[in-house]
Formats: structure tokens, sequence, C-alpha cells
């Protein structure tokens, strides 16, 4: 069966390089970057996060929007690894799931010429042009970008990438 390491290893680049990423950290539009000593790693869901009282915005687990009626935007990074190529699984194709779920009152650009285009449209084109096929990535590619509704005051975008990577465990 396929070495999950993957799973953790490319989780942690993705989260390094979203958290260095200052157009997406703009687009999220944290308001806690205006507090004293905020840091882009307090962007993630981690302890420390909380027990500075920053509000995290980058998680790595499945999160319910619900739970919040704040005018939010926030994303989830998660890894899979849902089948393995040929047939002696010599390789594995992980997937890279970036979710953006922003609340109905936070979607909205205010400072944009292009009215048309929504926050979580616009973190779709920067996510999917930092990962798709730069050859950082296990040589990721962009297979689906697709919106949802989560409720009444949320939407989302979730870009799914492909990659390919060797088969440790064999």
């Amino acid at each position: 069966m396929a070495n999950s390491r993957i799973i953790s290893e490319l989780k942690q680049r993705v989260l390094n390089d979203l958290i260095h990423d200052h157009d997406l950290i703009a687009l999220i539009d944290c308001s806690d970057q205006l507090k004293p000593n905020w840091s882009p790693i307090y962007l993630l869901n981690t302890p420390e996060t909380k027990q500075k009282g920053f509000t995290p915005h980058i998680y790595t687990e499945q999160q319910n929007p619900n739970v919040t009626d704040q005018p939010i935007t926030f994303i989830i990074v998660e890894i899979s690894i849902p089948k393995a190529e040929n047939i002696t699984f010599t390789w594995v194709k992980p997937i890279l799931s970036i979710t953006i779920i922003s609340h109905r009152d936070h979607l909205y650009l205010e400072d944009t010429s292009d009215n048309m285009i929504n926050r979580n449209d616009a973190l779709s084109i920067l996510i999917d042009e930092k990962f798709n096929s730069d050859g950082s990535y296990n040589d990721l590619h962009l297979v689906s970008n697709e919106p949802a509704l989560y409720g009444t005051d949320f939407l989302s975008r979730t870009l799914s990438f492909e990659g390919i990577d060797l088969n440790n465990s064999l």
C-alpha cells in the first residue's frame, strides 16, 4: 500500500507557501493583521494562534463554517491518496484539495476594477497559479475547481490538484 508520508510532507510545504504569499494574505483579509505582534504564522490553526488571541484562517482539517457568523474567509488544505498508479502500485497519486470558504458578507472585494470577480474566485486564481504544474509539488495538475454552498451564509470553491509520487513503501 501507499506510503502516506507524502500527506504530511506535501501539506507542510503547501501551508508554508500559503502563509508566505503576500497577495494571498491580502485577499484573505485577516483583521488580526492590524493587531500588535501578528505574524502570518498566526493564519494557521494552531494552539499558539489561539493562545495569542488570533483567529486562524488556514486549517488542515475540515471545518463547519456554520459555527461562526463572522464575515470571514478561510482556507482548508487536505491531502488524500485515492488510488495508486498502475497494477504494480509503483506510484501513488496524491490529491491536494484546497477549499476557500467565505461568508457572504466577506465575499466581495472592495478595491477592484472587476466587479464580476469575488474573493473566492480571486483566491482560486492565485492558488491555481501557485500550485498548478510548477514542478515543486510532485508535478501537480489542476483537475477541478468547483463552487459550492454551505447553508445560507457561506460560499466555497474547492481546487483539486493531482500529483504523482513514488510509492516508498514498496
